[in-house]
């Protein structure tokens, strides 16, 4: 084994942590249970908490139809601008109208969660631009007519709008978390303060009045103004 070619005494090792994958987990002929037979019987598992969050959070994700449609458009609209030097071109311009500098769509990963925090960050971002930038590709009635309209009437959705604007809130903050529990710096001490405080600022999410949820409805609303004609 590489360990033990590195010199490091596995039968002194008391822990390990993995992703929770079943090649690393399985009861039978994951590492861990490898390590156990071979090294030390005692020696405790400890399940990756950052890839756990990640997991719990798409598989609440995966359960409302809605989400799931929203984070499929993150992709869509990432790989059709990013993928044509023409059509990224476009936006960059039209992003030049509207804001002082260029955003970046970001890729969201099924397996690193925060890319899906940045994602949709980018696109709220840059929301106007991207709608002016669709309604431009598809008034010029060639090949990118057809998708760049698809994209347009969902990201247009304001349904879409809102989930994706209540949606940075949320993974702001679970962001946050996944990022202090990757810190080598991290202890138990610190991390139950960040566990805290992640619920107490999930908490304060749930105070938001009415007011708060028509604000995001007539932004939305606002934004759509710019792109009346499709």
């Amino acid at each position: 084994m590489d360990l033990q070619q590195k010199h490091i005494d596995l039968t002194k090792i008391r822990f390990v942590a993995f992703d929770g994958a079943a090649v690393f987990s399985g009861i039978r002929n994951g590492i861990a249970a490898n390590f156990r037979a071979v090294f030390n019987l005692v020696i405790l598992f400890i399940r990756c908490r950052t890839h756990a969050l990640q997991l719990a959070v798409i598989s609440v994700a995966d359960g409302i139809p809605d989400i799931c449609k929203s984070l499929s458009t993150l992709k869509s609209l990432f790989y059709f601008i990013n993928r044509s030097s023409v059509r990224l071109t476009l936006f960059e311009d039209v992003q030049d109208i509207f804001i002082s500098k260029h955003i970046k769509l970001i890729q969201p990963g099924d397996t690193h969660w925060l890319s899906n925090s940045l994602a949709i960050r980018s696109i709220v971002h840059s929301y106007q631009s991207l709608l002016v930038t669709l309604e431009n590709m598809y008034n010029e009635n060639n090949e990118d007519s057809a998708k760049a309209l698809g994209l347009y009437n969902v990201l247009s959705n304001q349904a879409t709008g809102f989930i994706l604007h209540t949606l940075q809130s949320i993974l702001d903050i679970l962001a946050v978390l996944s990022k202090s529990i990757q810190t080598k710096a991290a202890d138990f001490k610190r991390l139950q303060y960040v566990i805290s405080s992640t619920i107490l600022r999930f908490e304060e999410l749930k105070d938001y009045s009415s007011i708060d949820y028509v604000n995001i409805l007539e932004t939305i609303q606002k934004l759509l103004l710019v792109s009346s004609t499709i």
